[in-house]
């Protein structure tokens, strides 16, 4: 069950890390959010990025952005998803 449990969660993790570096790439380079893959990504994004929207500005680089909000999100869920696999690791304790 422990292995299962780490495999859903390495694979949501892999997920949202994807997601958010697509959505820091599109930022840079300053992709139209009128695109449909864009607008996907920065509309997905935007639910996962809720729990740290205003933790930190956005730097306006040149003409484009680095999109620290999606940094710090990064960050943020790659500590909870640890958090989460230490706790199953102490729950079961058996391989």
């Amino acid at each position: 069950m422990r292995k299962f449990l780490k495999i859903l969660l390495n694979n949501a993790l892999a997920v949202v890390e994807l997601l958010l570096i697509f959505r820091i790439a599109f930022r840079v380079l300053q992709a139209n959010p009128a695109a449909g893959v864009v607008n996907f990504i920065y509309h997905w994004s935007d639910y996962v990025l809720a729990p740290v929207n205003y933790i930190f500005p956005n730097i306006p680089f040149g003409g484009s952005t680095i999109d620290v909000v999606a940094i710090s999100g990064m960050v943020f869920y790659a500590v909870i998803f640890g958090i989460v696999l230490k706790a199953l690791k102490l729950l079961f304790v058996v391989d």
